[in-house]
């Protein structure tokens, strides 16, 4: 039977892992329709003639969310192989593992955690920019291509196309913004779960020197 402790470690665990993947998912996923939609939109626009349109503000747009995608990409990739080794480690304990090895993960753990607290603050707001910056970029794609059906009262095959990529890119905004509220929600944890382990090497570091 699995220990409280373990279980716990095992959420959390999960969740940090899922995370980190999610959002390296999420930004691969940014940056590749960030410069599908920048250089599509500037295409269609110059063959139309049409260089004044409100579909252009994606070609920008598009550029910026390429930039923080690749920025995105090299700071998830940093954590990779530590919660790896971690989650490895984990699998190679056996089925009665006690309550001292999974507590020396959890510690492990948190301590990947505390050497990254900087990166995870930055992927907390890259997933809320990234996240928010991609639903305003298929917000306009939507507004552009449903003027157009209204405009030529049909739908064609390109607008069709268009607006899927518009639904495409408010899914991913919004998953890049629900990564960055879990993220917010863990860290919050880890944040409390140090300051009481600090606290602890404190009080220890001053007993210590007053022996």
């Amino acid at each position: 039977m699995k220990s409280e402790t373990e279980w716990k470690f095992r959420k959390e665990l999960r969740s940090f892992f899922g995370l980190i993947m999610l959002n390296l998912v999420t930004a691969a996923l940014v940056m590749g329709l960030s410069v599908a939609f920048a250089v599509n939109t500037l295409n269609e626009r110059v063959q139309a003639g049409d260089i004044l349109s409100l579909s252009l503000l994606l070609v920008p747009l598009g550029a910026i969310a390429m930039a923080l995608g690749v920025y995105w990409i090299v700071k998830t990739a940093e954590m990779i192989e530590g919660i790896t080794d971690i989650r490895e480690s984990y699998k190679a304990l056996p089925g009665d593992a006690s309550e001292e090895q999974i507590t020396s993960l959890m510690i492990k753990m948190t301590a990947l955690y505390r050497a990254n607290r900087p990166v995870v603050a930055k992927m907390i707001v890259l997933g809320t920019a990234g996240g928010a910056l991609f639903i305003l970029m298929g917000g306009v794609q939507l507004i552009t291509q449903l003027a157009a059906v209204y405009t030529s009262g049909s739908v064609l095959l390109d607008n069709a196309f268009a607006l899927l990529a518009a639904f495409m890119s408010i899914g991913v905004g919004t998953v890049g913004v629900l990564t960055a509220k879990y993220f917010s929600i863990y860290s919050k944890v880890w944040d409390a779960r140090l300051t009481e382990t600090e606290k602890i090497e404190e009080a220890l570091k001053q007993k210590l020197e007053g022996d």
